[in-house]
């Protein structure tokens, strides 16, 4: 090996491959790692698309246990990098193609940026010739022994169903067997378990897709499998002019949840999320939702946030229900100090007792 005066880096792609080839490969890495590099001033960089094969070759009975200096787990991209593959998209088109793929380059390179996000998600993924027809059950069976089992799990989640015991009622697996089933997902990055914002430990337990093409592909594609195979797309068709909308909506709060909201807050944030509970009205429970909660735990100021995925939005009176409704948040109730704001496409009445961020504003925080 020729002798390097400054730092050579050495790049191996997809090396979870090459230890599929052969599954001499981590023996022989770490014997190279121990009796070769050791002296070197070299940086070797693995890298690799399955997220359980790269698990396991830093586990405790792999042989290059021990030896990384460095785990780093890629995320998706940050919204403002979607102007670069759609640069004729404006922003609430590419909110669109966000509330689809998410951030993962690979897909957004099949989307063609001279039509819209849905018609490109019919030709590309809700379609026989599409190229990311198969992808989801491509990735399930590449990283699942049981594939089914988590499509079926997956379907259960985007159809509503966010408990364990919903989950489990829906798919027939017994709810004490749920547990390893969504831990993996979820350290896979697939869903994520939530508790409302304001408790570090309860009960409440939801679990939600995490991953945008995996929930559009289980809300919209799973249910009309058969449809689609045979060409049949009317019902697949009147569902997305139902509830695309209401989808995308859902995948914008994700968004200002992510990527906005600490842009906004006028004091620094601690833990941010979702909040969900109930209040008591002539003896009957009804259920709340805040869309987001963001808190300072030392200071005790609290941020309330209504999503409209909407045109010419009545901030005034969004955040009258939502004042309301924070009246039920029971969090530091005696010194704290209460924030409002209201994020929509457009507004037709701002009011002054709320932030209010249109998409103009939203563009130039989530931009750059």
């Amino acid at each position: 090996m020729p002798k390097a005066k400054e730092k050579l880096v050495v790049v191996l792609d997809e090396f979870s491959y090459l230890v599929e080839k052969d599954d001499s490969v981590p023996s022989l890495f770490q014997a190279v790692i121990d009796e070769v590099l050791k002296d070197k001033i070299m940086m070797l960089i693995i890298c690799g698309s399955s997220i359980s094969m790269m698990e396991s070759l830093l586990g405790y009975k792999n042989p290059l246990y021990g030896r990384k200096t460095g785990h780093m787990k890629l995320d998706f991209l940050n919204f403002r990098y979607f102007r670069d593959f759609f640069p004729g998209y404006d922003i609430e088109e590419n909110i669109r193609a966000y509330a689809i793929l998410g951030g993962v380059p690979f897909y957004l390179n099949k989307f063609d940026p001279g039509i819209s996000a849905l018609e490109n998600a019919k030709k590309e993924i809700l379609s026989k010739k599409g190229r990311l027809y198969e992808e989801v059950d491509f990735l399930l069976r590449e990283e699942m022994r049981e594939p089914d089992i988590y499509k079926g799990i997956l379907s259960a989640i985007a159809q509503g169903k966010a408990k364990v015991t919903e989950i489990a009622g829906k798919t027939g697996i017994k709810a004490s067997d749920m547990d390893r089933y969504l831990k993996i997902l979820m350290m896979l990055g697939i869903i994520k378990k939530e508790i409302p914002v304001t408790e570090k430990k309860s009960k409440k337990t939801l679990y939600t897709i995490d991953d945008n093409l995996f929930d559009f592909y289980s809300r919209f594609f799973e249910p009309y499998r058969s449809d689609i195979e045979l060409g049949e797309m009317r019902n697949l068709e009147e569902t997305l002019k139902k509830t695309f909308n209401a989808y995308t909506g859902r995948k914008f709060e994700n968004l200002i949840r992510k990527e906005a909201i600490r842009e906004i807050s006028p004091f620094p944030i601690s833990r941010v999320g979702r909040w969900w509970g109930y209040y008591r009205e002539n003896e009957q429970r009804r259920e709340l939702e805040i869309d987001i909660v963001a808190l300072n735990e030392e200071t005790g100021e609290i941020l309330f946030c209504e999503c409209k995925w909407q045109d010419n939005v009545n901030s005034e009176k969004t955040y009258e229900e939502l004042k309301e409704k924070a009246k039920s948040v029971n969090w530091n109730n005696k010194n704290r100090k209460e924030y409002f704001a209201v994020f929509a496409k457009s507004f037709s009445v701002r009011t002054g007792h709320a932030r209010c961020v249109d998409l103009k504003e939203l563009e130039k925080i989530l931009y750059g």
